[in-house]
């Protein structure tokens, strides 16, 4: 969760940014059409709004449309979002210096750097871990000093603090560790539940799971040694 988890942070902070210049009437509305305009199009590939997909919204909270509410993301518009990040950040900071503008882009690159070791399938040495930190560090001097105790969380702690190398010196590589794939196949289960079945209801019966597995694809199944 640790890239979802970071990315949902950041993201929020650098729109944010962007609403304090423009936080306001007309000015707000334009702004978050822009940054839905360059999410869409720049990172998420969403051109033609369709029911599969639909179209990402700034996530304004539901009690005060003019205060941003909370970003989720899933790990798939997580890779999206990482790999885009620079355009999100020039969007949001157009209104400021352009000097501002390339700190965030700083931050973007660095944090893609970060990410990119961590979820690395190499074992690593003793320099590899360090060369992990110092990238760590570097990315955590120029966020703390963009957003500062605001644009902290758990996840960015124990970056900084080094509880990540500590489990790469111990165990060489976290993608060991890694939950992701059962987490895909956790999030099939819900989309079946949800949208395949009568929840345990009607005339179905009253078992929960059995709709759930009549729809589930084969592969998952065999993936997860379902039958």
């Amino acid at each position: 969760h640790a890239k979802m988890r970071k990315l949902e942070k950041f993201i929020q902070q650098v729109i944010l940014a962007g609403m304090r210049k423009n936080s306001t009437g007309t000015k707000f509305d334009e702004y978050c059409a822009r940054v839905e305009d360059v999410v869409n199009k720049d990172i998420l590939g969403r051109t033609t709004p369709n029911a599969k997909n639909g179209q990402w919204r700034v996530p304004l909270d539901k009690k005060d449309v003019k205060k941003l509410g909370d970003v989720k993301l899933s790990g798939h518009s997580s890779t999206k979002f990482l790999a885009g990040l620079t355009h999100l950040a020039r969007v949001c900071t157009s209104d400021y210096p352009v000097e501002y503008t390339n700190e965030w882009i700083l931050a973007c690159e660095l944090l893609a750097t970060v990410m990119e070791k961590l979820e690395s399938k190499e074992e690593f040495d003793q320099d590899m871990v360090d060369s992990f930190q110092l990238s760590a560090d570097e990315f955590c001097d120029v966020y703390c000093a963009l957003t500062g105790r605001d644009g902290m969380t758990n996840y960015y702690h124990i970056l900084r603090s080094g509880h990540f190398s500590y489990f790469l010196e111990k165990y060489k590589k976290l993608y060991l560790l890694s939950q992701q794939g059962w987490e895909n196949v956790n999030s099939r289960f819900k989309r079946s539940f949800h949208n395949n079945s009568q929840k345990g209801g009607g005339k179905g019966g009253s078992s929960k799971l059995a709709p759930v597995m009549y729809f589930l694809p084969s592969p998952i199944k065999r993936q997860g040694h379902f039958g």
